[in-house]
């Protein structure tokens, strides 16, 4: 679509264009009105010329009666020439009652008229009868002979064609005359415009302009004003163009380091992204190895005590290969755009920290020890349960990782401030030199030993460490002694600000009976166990059964509903995994609550603990585990659950 500006300019300047309009405007006046003024003239005087028509027909009537009575031709005929001396008249005649013709006349021009109009009337007279006694007598009209006379238009036709003429002259007078007035009113006008866009193509755009006259009207001077201040706007604009080229070169020169130093960031990262990739290669590899070569040793009939190193070490190496896999599923949580999902709940802190002793328990390096010390009251605390255990799993970890045969603390201490929680975890190991203490919980990290060698791991545990703190609220400090150990400090909001006006307190009385009823003995408690994978199900039934629980195995969803359906009340504790063929876990949890009506604590294990599954389990009642689970934690979380039944069911006083 072409714009106003892409369209060529006019060759023919403003007056001349005026004065063509007023010419065409004349020429169009000048045919119309005079047409217009005829038509109107004719249709009027045509209808004037019919009535005197009409009076001269009833005058000939008049007189040519008494010629018609006595049957006079000469009476008759003196009558017309009468009537012929008439201008308009072109022709008369009389004719009698018995349609003889009694006289005619004609006058000279009638060959030449063109136009003519005929009128024909009949002579009558009144007939008196004989007087009665009653009355004078009967008066009727009695037909004498008619008149027939033609009447000429011409000389009215002529008329109305001279008028028209005339006006046309008239008309075309008047607006040649406005025509030149408007034309030296323009000329007046355009003559300082014409003198302005002179000046405008010939100076550089620096020079003023020249004055305009002061007998001129005010649009031109307005439009000198807004052309002067228009040339001082791109005078200013040139001035910034000028001194923003000067400064292009300097600008695209800065701009050039700038995508400089972003091609090295981009290096940099990348050699980053290689090398991680590499450390978890190899990390993934190693403990891979070692499984293969065990189970080597193992398969390939070894005695009984290397059997059990053989398994030690397979253990050891399963657990390390855990530890990365859940590093690398936070790494990606963490740098996605959703972020850390977040599930508060309200729990007790002391639990949590004996489950997590617990879990770490069965998975030290040989030598080391776990001892766990809690000052102060229990307390309830409302956070992400799973979230603060994990931080508590990578902290610990991370102590065994680095230190040999040592012991390591863990210390919940709830005394000090009545805002938060601190969770304490020291060890003797080999330290943080002074230098790395600031780097530490940076992505990717590995920290170097006094004998300059590289730590184990891919560099991300504590930084996910402290993104996890981050997002509750709370906060992280290390302090260490290279050679002697280190300290990580956690301090855990009790509630989170956001949660501060809806969270309910909890009574410290029943969380101790709480924990106390959960740490009972696991001997007796009824286990239904839901898993379809077999490998799974039978080696943890194993634990299960050695820990003292009485286990019924399912290996789909419909037969777990068909066992509970069968005996409601025959079971302490459900184990589901999530995903089983036939109905989910969480369809089965549905169940129990809704159509069931169980109260039955129920754990469901899954390998996807996203929030909305948390919160749906959460509303159900249900403690969600992530997968892989440790048999301890297992074994811990069921007797817990059971405690928990058995303490409600006993009630306070129990």
């Amino acid at each position: 679509m072409m714009s106003t500006n892409d369209q060529p300019p006019s060759t023919t300047s403003f007056l001349r264009q005026l004065l063509q309009v007023f010419l065409t405007l004349s020429l169009v006046i000048g045919l119309v009105a005079p047409v217009i003024i005829f038509l109107t003239s004719w249709h009027q005087i045509r209808i004037f010329s019919e009535r005197t028509a009409q009076e001269i027909a009833a005058v000939f009537a008049g007189d040519v009666r008494y010629a018609l009575l006595v049957a006079s031709a000469e009476d008759a005929q003196v009558v017309v020439s009468n009537i012929l001396k008439f201008p308009e008249v072109l022709s008369a005649e009389v004719v009698n009652e018995r349609g003889e013709r009694l006289a005619v006349g004609n006058a000279r021009d009638l060959a030449a008229a063109r136009r003519t109009f005929a009128i024909a009337r009949v002579v009558t007279a009144e007939s008196i009868g004989a007087p009665s006694a009653l009355d004078e007598g009967q008066r009727t009209q009695v037909d004498l002979g008619r008149i027939r006379i033609t009447v000429s238009l011409d000389r009215a036709y002529r008329t109305c064609f001279d008028a028209a003429l005339y006006a046309a002259v008239q008309i075309v007078a008047v607006t040649l005359l406005l025509s030149l007035a408007l034309i030296r009113v323009s000329r007046k006008m355009l003559a300082p415009l014409a003198t302005l866009v002179q000046s405008l193509r010939s100076d550089a755009g620096d020079a003023s302009l020249p004055a305009v006259a002061a007998c001129s009207p005010s649009e031109v001077h307005f439009i000198y004003r807004a052309i002067d201040a228009m040339r001082r706007r791109i005078a200013d604009d040139n001035q910034r163009l000028v001194r923003y080229a000067d400064g292009l070169e300097t600008m695209v020169a800065e701009r050039t380091r700038a995508l400089e130093e972003t091609r090295d960031q981009a290096e940099s990262a990348n050699r980053a992204k290689t090398l991680f990739l590499a450390n978890v290669s190899h990390e993934l590899r190693t403990p891979l190895q070692a499984i293969i070569l065990h189970a080597r040793l193992i398969g390939g009939g070894t005695g009984l005590d290397s059997a059990r190193n053989s398994l030690s070490t397979i253990l050891s190496a399963s657990s390390h290969l855990l530890e990365l896999i859940e590093q690398l599923l936070d790494l990606s949580k963490a740098e996605s755009d959703h972020g850390l999902e977040l599930s508060y709940s309200t729990f007790g802190i002391r639990d949590l920290v004996h489950e997590a002793a617990s879990t770490i328990r069965a998975t030290l390096a040989p030598g080391n020890t776990l001892t766990v010390h809690c000052c102060g009251d229990p307390a309830a605390i409302v956070s992400d349960r799973t979230r603060l255990l994990q931080v508590m799993y990578n902290l610990l970890r991370n102590a065994d990782k680095f230190t040999t045969n040592g012991r390591i603390t863990l210390t919940l201490d709830v005394t000090n401030d009545p805002d938060c929680v601190r969770l304490t975890i020291t060890d003797d190991g080999i330290g943080i030199p002074q230098e790395q203490i600031d780097r530490i919980f940076e992505p990717f990290f590995q920290g170097k030993s006094a004998q300059g060698t590289v730590s184990r791991g891919i560099g991300i545990g504590l930084w996910v460490t402290k993104t996890i703190v981050d997002a509750l609220g709370g906060r992280i400090d290390v302090s260490s002694t290279p050679g002697a150990g280190a300290a990580f400090r956690v301090e855990i909001p009790r509630v989170p600000n956001l949660l501060a006006a809806r969270a309910a307190p909890q009574s410290p009385d029943g969380e101790q009976k709480t924990v106390a009823a959960g740490r009972r003995s696991s001997r007796g408690i009824r286990v239904l166990f839901g898993e379809d994978e077999a490998v799974i199900r039978e080696a943890m039934s194993l634990f299960l059964r050695d820990a003292g629980y009485v286990l019924d195995e399912c290996a789909d969803g419909v037969s777990v509903l068909a066992m509970l359906q069968q005996d409601p009340r025959g079971y302490d504790v459900v184990v589901l995994d999530h995903r089983m063929p036939g109905r989910t876990g969480l369809e089965i949890l549905t169940a129990m609550r809704d159509t069931l009506h169980l109260g039955t604590p129920v754990i469901l294990l899954t390998g996807n603990d996203t929030a909305e599954l948390q919160e749906e389990a959460a509303r159900c009642g249900a403690v969600l585990i992530a997968k892989p689970v440790q048999p301890e934690r297992l074994i811990e979380a069921i007797a817990l659950a059971a405690g928990e039944a058995a303490a409600t069911v006993t009630g306070p006083e129990g």
